[in-house]
């Protein structure tokens, strides 16, 4: 490199660094941190125990990364080959984030992985709520997904290694279905509407099929990517009724919920014990559309009468 090339480096790179981090104006849809966290595809030694933020701060999280990954550094050697402006970097940049890993041909470990790396690499509304944090969040594997999470606070994390959020959305909008809102786990529709992520290890979601509201149809989000449908109602009696009608499992422990897409003894139908984590989105409407109308029927029948459109 000839001195002349070093020195216009070095200017460029001090457009983008500053005494509290990166500089604002490549801080503008997150582009430079994401276009660095881009670079991490594998777990071990970069993206787990990850901590990401674009300040300066007490344990100069940035700095460590931009001094101890390789992939970031070979990156940077791209970005500030030949270039001559800002806004020719900021093109280059750009271009670096839609290096995404693909999903075709990825099974459980592989597909999540890849689902999280390309949701760092492009998702600007999951960095507007890490600009909103006290302190940096960090990467961790949490309940067989991997997470982005602030440190030491237990509900304060979104799962990056699933489409299960926007599937959520995609079924609500289609079958009509609620979202269970839960203060005790600090879970909000609100969350979604801003970020695009749903917190919490489970979501819920559901639709009243009754004129008395005591019979629910749930869809449930699990941890460990699990999926399950059941009806909840109000009273034993009800639950047994209902599965005289349309089938599914009652657990001992949970008197009040008829799991649907489980077999007679009780356990996972292994085809679908990790249905979100192949993106099956077709193959969930598939179990609602079949189970659906039977619950729904089954409900006229017991004098249950389901609740008319709005």
């Amino acid at each position: 490199m000839s001195l002349d090339a070093f020195s216009n480096n070095c200017k460029l790179v001090a457009e983008m660094f500053d005494a509290d981090g990166i500089t604002t104006d490549y801080r503008k849809n997150h582009l430079l941190i994401r276009a660095i966290n881009c670079q991490l595809t594998k777990w071990e030694g970069q993206l787990n125990n990850h901590y990401i933020t674009e300040k300066s701060e007490t344990h100069k999280y940035l700095k460590i990364t931009l001094m101890n990954q390789e992939a970031v550094r070979m990156m940077f050697l791209r970005v500030l080959d030949g270039a001559k402006t800002k806004e020719e970097i900021k093109e280059r940049l750009a271009k670096e984030t839609t290096a995404l890993m693909p999903l075709e041909g990825k099974m459980l470990w592989n597909f999540q992985l890849a689902i999280a790396h390309n949701y760092l690499a492009t998702d600007v509304s999951l960095y507007d709520w890490m600009e909103t944090q006290s302190q940096p969040v960090s990467v961790r594997w949490f309940k067989g997904h991997i997470a982005v999470a602030m440190p030491r606070v237990w509900f304060d994390r979104y799962f990056i290694d699933t489409k299960r959020d926007e599937i959520a959305n995609d079924l609500m909008e289609q079958y009509g279905l609620t979202y269970f809102e839960d203060e005790q786990t600090h879970t909000s529709l609100d969350d979604y509407n801003r970020y695009g992520h749903y917190k919490g290890e489970n979501i819920f979601i559901y639709k009243n099929i009754s004129s008395e509201d005591n019979v629910h149809f749930n869809v449930q989000f699990g941890e460990n990517c699990n999926f399950y449908l059941f009806l909840k109602t109000n009273d034993k009696e009800l639950t047994k009724r209902l599965r005289e009608k349309v089938g599914g499992y009652i657990y001992e422990a949970l008197p009040y919920h008829l799991y649907l897409n489980v077999t007679e003894d009780g356990k996972d139908i292994p085809d679908d014990k990790y249905i979100t984590k192949e993106l099956s989105e077709e193959k969930i409407k598939g179990h609602i559309e079949e189970w659906l109308p039977k619950c729904e029927d089954a409900a006229k029948e017991l004098s249950i009468n389901p609740q008319e459109e709005l």
